[in-house]
């Protein structure tokens, strides 16, 4: 008995569903090897999702697809790379590359030499009466665009060519020459071809047709076999009867076979695809709550876990594809110099802004001050003890003096209630009433504190300067308190300098904090706490950004499709955009130290630890690039990548004490702290720079080996997802 031939492409019982929608219905498809295999049917009929199943771009809900012979879209299963010439309906290129740049780009992925990459470039390229080789993608018309998109198909000599519509926007003179070109190829090289089209005209030309409609396929046979079998006279009269007899029927009849069994030419489908069919349109606003995208991810996943053993080959990475995706990532960032420059200068402008804007020494602020001490000539009284002050015997007004005259705008005023007023009125932060006795009570309190005397209430109540503030600002109220308690030990010393027999330690609090701090200095500000956080949040951040609308981009024009099509795996797409945008952050990371360390002069005990914070700041854009891809993956449209970058950097931002320290927060929120991928960086980056620690120190080597892990994890999450996705 004579073996059958196995078929380019075989359909059985192929299902999809995007959720309740149903796209694809029972279809049944057979394409011989060495034909062209014409596929018509209106738009949203299901031919490109039929097309992007048999390239095995998503999997079917039901049914079976096989193609040259093995399944694709199954674990083990190598890619269909140069067996497969695809051209999407979408143009799917490159538009920063020249029209030659994306022969040797696709080629490169083909896994063709360079000499047949650049013979095959120029023949195509001039079949196809395409302008000069050097001319960007960018820069030609769409229906020239359309052409570069068939040239890349045919590129590497493919035994099974898929084409999209390939003959949109072409003049009649080139759409004949094209069709030539593929005759040629079908009798020179038995190559099969399957061409989509909404041309009825155009599907005569083929060998095999099948009519589509609503996911099903309501005829396959060659076109003059569909015409004399119906009785009809053209092949558009045929379709249009078969749409008739397919809105007429509630159940289908078996699919019209390819072996010319055309007798009852009105079938259509098979009675399951009809009868699903009309279940799931009468339920469908049942099952409108069913997120498509979760339902599609649930098979994805069903099938990836239930496929047999990983073969090596379709994970492990080739170095000529990574180098072919590195240089397309290099390509589109130098050929974009203002996105680049935007991409460098960006972290920068952010943390110049910080450092301008937080942390700074205030200015401007306005202060209320009722100076009501009348003063006192106390050195008549103790000019045997104090015979250094010569006139001074205003203690109120050498209070005022101590006060920084460069953070505060001070104005006067003759009465207690104008200056308590003025806060209530919002002209002043703070009221500052010193009191009319204050310098004499002041004098009568030194002398009972010596004599070891009580002190009475009069005159506690009379050496005591009274503060009215506005707190809704609690920096500025932080800022004048700071002040205030500055100027008094300043008085104080001041005083106390004056006279001989005393001293500052009889008026001193019993607490010592005369030693030099162990960490940091005296002098830090609030800038200094912040800044080692924020180079890690502004890192991860950046980093996030690269990634994040990438392969969603992509995704959406088609590019990936494309990309997987030639044969490249997950593996190899996440390496190449780790080792692009390893430039691009190695550069972000330095200008922000330089920023940081030199410009802005915030603390950083050794100048060698500049090495630590540049190395935990590019895994800490590792972490974030990883973590950019793994949205990329999980998201189908740009403004949900966004959504998730911004509540992301959002969170981080407030729970790594970056602002605040992690003791500050409710014990539940410190477990979430704790395991954000941030906060012991945060902290790693405060003790390296702050502290002089090493990788010696717990807390800094907590910090680099938290962040490794989290971008080893958030790399192995993206390759599955985008394995799930592909």
């Amino acid at each position: 008995m004579r073996k059958r031939p196995v078929p380019a492409v075989e359909i059985k019982g192929a299902c999809f569903s995007y959720g309740s929608l149903s796209v694809l219905e029972g279809l049944e498809m057979n394409v011989p090897r060495g034909c062209i295999y014409g596929l018509l049917g209106g738009s949203g009929s299901g031919k490109t999702t039929l097309l992007r199943c048999i390239l095995g771009c998503i999997s079917l809900s039901e049914g079976s697809v096989t193609v040259l012979g093995s399944t694709p879209k199954t674990r083990g299963h190598v890619g269909l790379g140069r067996n497969v010439g695809y051209m999407p309906q979408d143009l799917a290129l490159f538009c920063d590359f020249t029209m030659m740049e994306t022969m040797y780009y696709f080629g490169i992925l083909y896994g063709m030499s360079i000499n047949k990459i650049k013979e095959r470039g120029k023949y195509l390229l001039e079949l196809l009466e395409l302008p000069s080789v050097n001319k960007t993608i960018k820069n030609l018309s769409g229906g020239q665009q359309r052409r570069v998109s068939l040239a890349v198909a045919m590129l590497q000599e493919p035994p099974l060519l898929i084409l999209d519509e390939p003959t949109v926007g072409a003049d009649p003179l080139l759409r004949a020459k094209i069709w030539q070109h593929l005759f040629e190829l079908v009798e020179n090289t038995r190559t099969t071809i399957i061409i989509t089209t909404h041309y009825i005209d155009e599907a005569r030309q083929a060998h095999i047709v099948g009519l589509m409609r609503n996911g099903c396929l309501l005829a396959q046979s060659p076109p003059d076999d569909l015409i004399s079998s119906s009785g009809l006279a053209t092949l558009e009269e045929v379709f249009l009867n078969l749409c008739h007899d397919q809105e007429a029927h509630e159940k289908p009849s078996p699919q019209l076979s390819i072996q010319h069994s055309l007798t009852p030419l009105h079938v259509y489908g098979n009675e399951k695809a009809l009868g699903d069919g009309a279940n799931e349109e009468s339920s469908l606003a049942v099952g409108r709550n069913e997120a498509s995208w979760t339902s599609n991810m649930k098979r994805k996943f069903k099938s990836f876990c239930e496929c047999g053993p990983i073969n090596p080959l379709s994970i492990l990475p080739h170095p000529r594809r990574i180098a072919a995706l590195c240089w397309k990532n290099f390509t589109s960032i130098y050929r974009n110099p203002g996105l680049l420059i935007f991409q460098f200068l960006l972290p920068a402008i952010q943390i110049i802004i910080f450092c301008l804007a937080v942390g700074n020494n205030f200015s401007g602020v306005n202060v209320a001050i009722f100076n009501g001490d009348k003063g006192f000539n106390f050195s008549l009284v103790v000019k045997d003890y104090c015979t250094k002050f010569d006139d001074m015997n205003n203690f109120g007004s050498l209070f005022i003096s101590k006060l920084d005259h460069k953070s505060l705008d001070m104005v006067y005023y003759d009465d207690k209630s104008n200056a308590v007023d003025a806060v209530k009125d919002g002209k002043a932060w703070m009221a500052i009433v010193i009191p009319e006795n204050f310098t004499q009570d002041m004098i009568t309190k030194l002398f009972l504190i010596v004599a070891h005397q009580s002190i009475p209430d009069d005159v506690i109540n009379g050496s005591t300067i009274e503060i009215f503030e506005d707190m809704t600002d609690l920096q500025i109220t932080y800022m004048l308190h700071n002040m205030s308690a500055v100027a008094a030990e300043l008085f104080l010393d001041a005083f106390i300098d004056n006279c001989d027999d005393y001293s500052r330690e009889d008026f001193s609090s019993p607490i010592k904090n005369h030693n030099p701090p162990v960490y940091g200095s005296r002098h830090l500000s609030y800038s200094d706490y912040v800044a080692p956080g924020m180079i890690v949040i502004i890192t991860f951040s950046m980093s996030i950004g690269l990634t994040a609308l990438l392969f969603v981009i992509e995704r959406k024009e088609g590019l990936l499709d494309r990309t997987w099509v030639a044969g490249v795996n997950v593996t190899e797409m996440v390496l190449a955009q780790i080792l692009t945008q390893c430039f691009t952050l190695f550069v972000q990371s330095l200008i922000l130290i330089i920023l940081v360390k030199f410009a802005f002069k915030i603390y950083m005990v050794h100048l060698m630890s500049i090495f630590l914070v540049e190395l935990l700041t590019m895994l800490q854009g590792l972490t974030g690039m990883t973590y950019g891809i793994l949205i990329s993956s999980l998201c189908h449209q740009e403004t949900s990548a966004t959504n998730i970058m911004a509540g992301s950097v959002y969170v981080v931002l407030m729970m790594s004490c970056i602002l605040w320290p992690v003791e500050g927060m409710p014990k539940f929120l410190q477990y979430i702290s704790y395991a954000l991928p941030t906060t012991y960086a945060a902290e790693a980056m405060r003790s390296i720079m702050g502290r002089g620690w090493g990788l010696d120190d717990m807390i800094v080597w907590r910090g680099f080996t938290v962040t490794i892990g989290w971008f080893i994890l958030f790399a192995i999450l993206a390759t599955v997802g985008l394995r799930l996705r592909k």
